[in-house]
């Protein structure tokens, strides 16, 4: 599958969350690539490479300009989208306000790492812990752990970022 990472902008500090679930997509053979709100045309991007999943990692406030995207690419293409990082985690209510398709609250990357198994195999994401989707079904309780053993990954070798 295809994954596009969205993040708002990148000044001193690339987005290390997206950077380690990208890292697992792209050791389980999926493909990514990182979109910047603030340097490029997001919906140009999804039009040149087909992304069959979007990605947002979020704090609060700027989860805005996510949803607000991601309002507008729900108008424009049929792709799976879902948001992590502390907003979601600490307000989950905000699958109910958007045009997201689900969320993750808490950490990520062994929930991702599932999600993308399951829409690999056109099966549900809602027995998936950490994530709650839009169709009203929850993985339950969040985990503290993530399930990923962090050192094969290689973050330097699977990092989205080329600046």
């Amino acid at each position: 599958m295809r994954i596009l990472f969205v993040v708002k902008d990148i000044d001193f500090i690339d987005p290390l969350g997206p950077a380690y679930i990208s890292a697992v997509a792209r050791q389980k053979g999926h493909e990514t690539q990182l979109a910047i709100m603030d340097r490029e045309d997001v919906i140009g991007k999804i039009k040149s490479w087909s992304p069959e999943i979007i990605a947002y990692s979020s704090v609060t406030g700027e989860h805005r300009y996510y949803m607000e995207l991601n309002n507008e690419i729900k108008k424009r293409f049929k792709v799976f989208t879902i948001m992590g990082g502390a907003h979601p985690t600490f307000y989950p209510e905000c699958l109910d306000k958007g045009t997201l398709d689900a969320i993750c609250m808490g950490e990520g990357e062994g929930a991702f790492s599932d999600v993308l198994d399951a829409l690999s195999a056109g099966k549900d994401i809602g027995n998936i812990p950490n994530i709650r989707a839009r169709n009203g079904s929850n993985g339950g309780s969040s985990s503290s752990s993530c399930g990923v053993d962090f050192k094969p990954i290689g973050l330097g070798q699977n990092h989205i970022t080329s600046l």
